[in-house]
């Protein structure tokens, strides 16, 4: 028995740390630009196969901008976000 549960033990390890790596997260941005002068932001686009991952998106980005000072308009802000879900396999 103490066999099997170490057996599952470092099965689930390995899978843990196969999905962490899996992960990959990619951001590009004018490095010299100074966000501080900016304050209001406008989605333009969020791309996902499924819709539910929309809002989450949104609703996630829009905190964090929130928390710094960011006030999200309609449109003609002075930053537009896009987000797009790309896989690869």
């Amino acid at each position: 028995m103490k066999v099997h549960k170490l057996f599952v033990s470092v099965a689930m390890f390995f899978v843990l740390t196969a999905a962490a790596f899996a992960q990959q997260v990619k951001t590009d941005y004018d490095r010299t630009v100074n966000f501080d002068q900016y304050k209001t932001y406008s989605w333009q686009k969020v791309e996902t196969k499924n819709p539910l991952w929309v809002d989450r998106i949104k609703s996630a980005v829009d905190a964090a901008l929130t928390a710094i000072g960011w006030t999200q308009v309609p449109s003609d802000g002075n930053i537009s976000l896009v987000a797009i879900e790309a896989t690869k396999v």
